[in-house]
């Protein structure tokens, strides 16, 4: 697939793998034990169905079927939302500490 992750991610994938969390949050990985959080094939199926979405981008949390929205992360660390229906992405937050901060309420 070309991916590059960013420092900061391939940290998380090294210390964690992939996260859920008790709110119900999960963070997307690589291998994980369910396959619906591995990224690698979620961000095949979201690069199918959203053909705009640039090669640098990789799934890191897919909310689209509870929320209507993916989040995406490029090799610099900037995230980004994709809402359903939509064909741009917006730019979120500038990297996954702040993209966490912005998702605990």
């Amino acid at each position: 697939m070309g991916l590059k992750f960013s420092k900061e991610y391939i940290y998380f994938l090294k210390t964690y793998g992939w996260v859920s969390t008790k709110y119900g949050e999960e963070f997307l990985g690589i291998k994980p034990n369910n396959e619906g959080n591995d990224l690698i094939k979620i961000t095949k199926e979201y690069r199918k169905e959203y053909a705009f979405l640039k090669k640098n981008l990789y799934v890191i949390q897919d909310t689209m079927a509870n929320d209507g929205y993916i989040s995406l992360q490029d090799s610099s660390g900037t995230i980004f939302s994709l809402r359903d229906g939509n064909d741009y992405v917006n730019r979120f937050a500038s990297n996954l500490s702040d993209y966490f901060s912005k998702m605990m309420y």
